[in-house]
Protein backbone atom coordinates (compact mmCIF):
# COMPACT_ATOMS: atom_id res chain seq x y z
CA UNK A 1 0.00 0.00 0.00
CA UNK A 2 1.26 3.35 -0.99
CA UNK A 3 0.73 4.92 1.83
CA UNK A 4 2.15 2.73 4.84
CA UNK A 5 5.03 0.15 5.08
CA UNK A 6 3.91 -3.13 7.36
CA UNK A 7 7.26 -4.91 8.76
CA UNK A 8 7.29 -8.05 10.86
CA UNK A 9 9.99 -9.30 12.74
CA UNK A 10 10.51 -12.96 14.09
CA UNK A 11 13.17 -13.10 16.97
CA UNK A 12 15.48 -16.16 17.84
CA UNK A 13 13.20 -16.77 20.96
CA UNK A 14 10.61 -17.31 18.26
CA UNK A 15 8.60 -13.80 19.11
CA UNK A 16 6.62 -11.76 16.57
CA UNK A 17 6.76 -7.96 16.25
CA UNK A 18 4.94 -6.24 13.62
CA UNK A 19 5.04 -2.77 13.43
CA UNK A 20 2.91 -0.09 10.77
CA UNK A 21 4.37 3.04 9.50
CA UNK A 22 2.21 5.97 8.01
CA UNK A 23 3.56 7.16 4.86
CA UNK A 24 3.14 11.13 4.98
CA UNK A 25 5.50 12.00 1.98
CA UNK A 26 7.09 10.61 -0.91
CA UNK A 27 10.15 11.32 -3.13
CA UNK A 28 12.48 9.90 -5.61
CA UNK A 29 15.70 9.36 -4.43
CA UNK A 30 17.58 6.72 -6.20
CA UNK A 31 21.14 7.43 -4.80
CA UNK A 32 19.48 6.79 -1.04
CA UNK A 33 17.71 3.79 -2.91
CA UNK A 34 21.13 2.06 -4.04
CA UNK A 35 22.63 2.86 -0.74
CA UNK A 36 19.92 1.30 1.50
CA UNK A 37 19.86 -1.84 -1.14
CA UNK A 38 24.29 -1.79 -0.69
CA UNK A 39 23.30 -1.57 3.55
CA UNK A 40 20.89 -5.13 3.02
CA UNK A 41 22.97 -6.76 1.22
CA UNK A 42 25.75 -6.14 3.78
CA UNK A 43 24.18 -7.12 6.75
CA UNK A 44 23.22 -10.21 4.77
CA UNK A 45 26.88 -10.89 4.05
CA UNK A 46 27.58 -10.21 7.92
CA UNK A 47 25.27 -8.77 10.60
CA UNK A 48 26.02 -5.69 12.18
CA UNK A 49 25.50 -4.57 15.90
CA UNK A 50 22.25 -2.63 15.92
CA UNK A 51 24.23 0.58 17.06
CA UNK A 52 26.52 -0.15 13.55
CA UNK A 53 23.25 -0.37 11.53
CA UNK A 54 22.02 2.75 13.46
CA UNK A 55 24.65 4.82 12.30
CA UNK A 56 24.91 3.48 8.62
CA UNK A 57 20.80 4.08 8.18
CA UNK A 58 21.50 7.79 9.97
CA UNK A 59 24.78 8.62 7.20
CA UNK A 60 22.12 7.46 4.77
CA UNK A 61 19.49 9.55 6.08
CA UNK A 62 21.74 12.65 6.48
CA UNK A 63 23.13 12.94 3.15
CA UNK A 64 22.08 15.65 1.19
CA UNK A 65 20.84 15.45 -2.66
CA UNK A 66 21.45 17.51 -5.29
CA UNK A 67 21.41 21.52 -4.83
CA UNK A 68 18.41 23.15 -5.17
CA UNK A 69 19.97 25.60 -7.79
CA UNK A 70 21.17 22.61 -9.77
CA UNK A 71 17.72 20.80 -9.32
CA UNK A 72 16.37 24.73 -11.02
CA UNK A 73 18.37 24.22 -13.49
CA UNK A 74 17.95 20.47 -14.53
CA UNK A 75 13.92 21.16 -14.36
CA UNK A 76 14.45 24.15 -17.05
CA UNK A 77 16.64 22.24 -19.09
CA UNK A 78 14.54 19.27 -19.20
CA UNK A 79 11.54 21.47 -19.99
CA UNK A 80 13.24 23.20 -22.64
CA UNK A 81 14.68 19.92 -24.03
CA UNK A 82 10.99 18.36 -24.33
CA UNK A 83 9.03 21.70 -26.22
CA UNK A 84 11.78 21.48 -28.78
CA UNK A 85 11.69 17.63 -29.08
CA UNK A 86 7.60 17.48 -29.71
CA UNK A 87 7.76 19.92 -32.76
CA UNK A 88 8.63 23.23 -30.51
CA UNK A 89 10.91 26.03 -32.01
CA UNK A 90 13.96 27.55 -30.10
CA UNK A 91 11.82 30.00 -28.86
CA UNK A 92 9.66 27.75 -27.46
CA UNK A 93 12.44 25.82 -25.52
CA UNK A 94 13.81 29.51 -24.18
CA UNK A 95 10.31 29.85 -22.61
CA UNK A 96 10.08 26.58 -21.45
CA UNK A 97 13.27 27.08 -19.34
CA UNK A 98 11.24 29.66 -17.34
CA UNK A 99 8.08 27.97 -16.85
CA UNK A 100 10.50 24.66 -15.98
CA UNK A 101 11.91 27.12 -13.45
CA UNK A 102 8.77 28.15 -12.20
CA UNK A 103 7.43 24.29 -11.72
CA UNK A 104 10.44 23.73 -9.68
CA UNK A 105 10.44 26.90 -7.31
CA UNK A 106 6.14 26.13 -7.03
CA UNK A 107 6.86 22.16 -5.74
CA UNK A 108 9.15 23.51 -3.62
CA UNK A 109 6.97 25.98 -1.97
CA UNK A 110 4.15 23.37 -2.15
CA UNK A 111 6.34 21.00 -0.20
CA UNK A 112 6.89 23.18 1.96
CA UNK A 113 3.11 23.88 2.47
CA UNK A 114 2.82 19.94 3.07
CA UNK A 115 -0.05 20.13 0.32
CA UNK A 116 -1.66 17.20 -0.44
CA UNK A 117 0.51 15.71 -3.67
CA UNK A 118 -3.07 15.67 -6.33
CA UNK A 119 -3.69 19.26 -5.01
CA UNK A 120 0.54 20.17 -5.79
CA UNK A 121 0.25 18.89 -9.12
CA UNK A 122 -3.09 20.89 -10.05
CA UNK A 123 -1.63 24.40 -8.55
CA UNK A 124 1.85 23.67 -10.02
CA UNK A 125 0.58 22.88 -13.76
CA UNK A 126 -1.95 25.97 -13.38
CA UNK A 127 0.76 28.11 -12.46
CA UNK A 128 2.96 27.08 -15.49
CA UNK A 129 -0.18 27.42 -18.04
CA UNK A 130 -0.12 31.13 -16.98
CA UNK A 131 3.42 31.86 -16.81
CA UNK A 132 3.51 30.18 -20.75
CA UNK A 133 0.63 32.50 -21.70
CA UNK A 134 2.09 35.83 -20.46
CA UNK A 135 5.53 34.89 -21.84
CA UNK A 136 4.18 33.62 -25.53
CA UNK A 137 1.80 37.08 -24.79
CA UNK A 138 5.61 39.09 -23.91
CA UNK A 139 6.84 37.40 -27.28
CA UNK A 140 8.91 34.89 -25.76
CA UNK A 141 7.65 31.39 -27.00
CA UNK A 142 5.09 30.95 -30.54
CA UNK A 143 3.06 28.33 -29.37
CA UNK A 144 1.72 27.20 -25.76
CA UNK A 145 0.81 24.01 -26.76
CA UNK A 146 4.71 22.76 -27.03
CA UNK A 147 5.60 24.69 -24.07
CA UNK A 148 2.90 23.07 -21.89
CA UNK A 149 3.75 19.49 -23.55
CA UNK A 150 7.63 20.02 -21.93
CA UNK A 151 6.39 21.32 -18.89
CA UNK A 152 3.85 18.04 -18.02
CA UNK A 153 7.11 16.04 -18.74
CA UNK A 154 8.10 16.87 -15.14
CA UNK A 155 5.23 16.62 -13.85
CA UNK A 156 3.58 13.26 -15.38
CA UNK A 157 4.12 10.43 -12.82
CA UNK A 158 5.60 8.28 -15.13
CA UNK A 159 7.41 5.67 -12.43
CA UNK A 160 4.12 5.04 -10.76
CA UNK A 161 2.59 3.90 -13.76
CA UNK A 162 5.06 2.08 -14.08
CA UNK A 163 5.53 0.87 -11.08
CA UNK A 164 1.74 0.09 -10.53
CA UNK A 165 1.65 -2.40 -13.98
CA UNK A 166 4.78 -4.22 -12.60
CA UNK A 167 2.88 -4.43 -9.19
CA UNK A 168 -0.37 -5.96 -11.01
CA UNK A 169 1.59 -8.51 -13.20
CA UNK A 170 3.36 -9.61 -10.18
CA UNK A 171 0.13 -10.54 -8.81
CA UNK A 172 0.00 -7.53 -6.18
CA UNK A 173 -3.13 -6.05 -6.93
CA UNK A 174 -3.99 -4.04 -4.08
CA UNK A 175 -1.15 -1.92 -4.75
CA UNK A 176 -1.46 -2.09 -8.38
CA UNK A 177 -4.23 -0.57 -8.42
CA UNK A 178 -3.80 2.04 -5.99
CA UNK A 179 -0.73 2.93 -7.69
CA UNK A 180 -2.28 3.15 -10.82
CA UNK A 181 -5.63 4.73 -9.76
CA UNK A 182 -2.72 8.16 -7.94
CA UNK A 183 -1.19 7.61 -11.19
CA UNK A 184 -4.35 8.34 -13.22
CA UNK A 185 -5.83 11.08 -10.53
CA UNK A 186 -2.31 12.85 -10.91
CA UNK A 187 -2.64 13.35 -14.66
CA UNK A 188 -6.09 14.46 -14.56
CA UNK A 189 -5.30 17.15 -11.96
CA UNK A 190 -2.49 18.44 -14.45
CA UNK A 191 -4.64 18.10 -17.25
CA UNK A 192 -7.21 20.16 -15.06
CA UNK A 193 -4.88 22.91 -13.78
CA UNK A 194 -3.64 23.73 -17.01
CA UNK A 195 -6.85 23.66 -19.10
CA UNK A 196 -8.60 25.49 -16.99
CA UNK A 197 -6.11 28.35 -16.79
CA UNK A 198 -6.23 28.33 -21.03
CA UNK A 199 -9.80 28.59 -21.08
CA UNK A 200 -9.59 31.43 -18.80
CA UNK A 201 -6.71 33.53 -20.63
CA UNK A 202 -7.52 32.13 -24.36
CA UNK A 203 -4.25 30.42 -24.59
Amino acid sequence: ITSSIVLTVHDADGNVFTQTRRILSQNINLERVAQVNALSRKLCAAPLPIEAIQAEIETIRSKKGAHPVAQCICYAVISAVFAVFFGGTFWDGFAALFSGATIYLSLSFCSKMRLNSILQHMLVSALAAFVIVLLVRMGIGNDPAHIIIGNIMLLIPGIAFTSSLRDLINGDTISGLLGFAEAVIKAMAIAIGSAVVLMQMGG
